[in-house]
């Protein structure tokens, strides 16, 4: 389900880096976010935290959607909320739009 919410805000691959970044989850490799789907990683606290922040949820919401508590005093990014509702924005953009984003993003850097 965590996954499908992230391919729903064309968050892919699963990154582990914005989970770590903006949500406090763990240091891990992508192939190991994508073994939650077929459940061959557990999901933890710090994951629930992770994604509920990535994707705009309160932790405790999908917390308790997915049975498992959400991680205590989590190390959230500063502008968390806005960069969720990024995400759901650009979630209806094409490839070429989100490239082109990228590369404006990069050239403001």
């Amino acid at each position: 389900m965590m996954l499908l919410l992230l391919r729903n805000r064309n968050i892919r691959p699963y990154s582990p880096k914005v989970l770590y970044l903006i949500g406090d989850g763990p240091m891990v490799s992508s192939s190991t976010v994508a073994m939650l789907g077929p459940g061959r990683t557990k999901l933890t606290p710090q994951y629930v935290t992770a994604f509920a922040t990535v994707l705009g949820f309160p932790a405790d919401d999908l917390a308790a959607v997915a049975g498992i508590a959400a991680a205590a005093d989590p190390r959230l990014h500063r502008s968390h909320v806005e960069l969720a509702g990024l995400a759901w924005d650009a979630r209806r953009l094409t490839g070429d739009q989100l490239s082109e984003v990228l590369n404006l993003a990069r050239r403001l850097r």
